[in-house]
């Protein structure tokens, strides 16, 4: 089992980012149908929505079936215009007199 877990925006679709996901782990090497993969909001976040998709995959392909699918789900985010929120922090200097 694996639980490949994403975060997306709150202006980002839910159902978009889940068939990109659902589509790009379907089509790997090893991933077993059964049993069947599970889709779920994991966690509301302060600047995200964190999303799993728990699916099995077989133990002899399970680090090509990670990495490929971490790799494809990024570039597809990419071009779908879904975004992966990440921290940012602004420093705001006082001018010294």
């Amino acid at each position: 089992m694996h639980d490949f877990k994403v975060s997306i925006g709150y202006d980002d679709s839910i159902d978009d980012a889940f068939k990109i996901i659902e589509n790009i782990v379907s089509s790997q090497v090893g991933v077993r149908a059964d049993p069947k993969a599970a889709f779920f909001v994991d966690e509301l976040g302060d600047s995200a929505i964190i999303l799993c998709y728990r699916y099995w995959v077989d133990s002899n392909n399970y680090w090509d079936v990670v990495r490929n699918t971490t790799r494809s789900v990024k570039t597809s985010f990419d071009a779908a215009g879904i975004k992966i929120p990440y921290q940012q922090v602004t420093y705001h200097m006082k001018a010294q007199n």
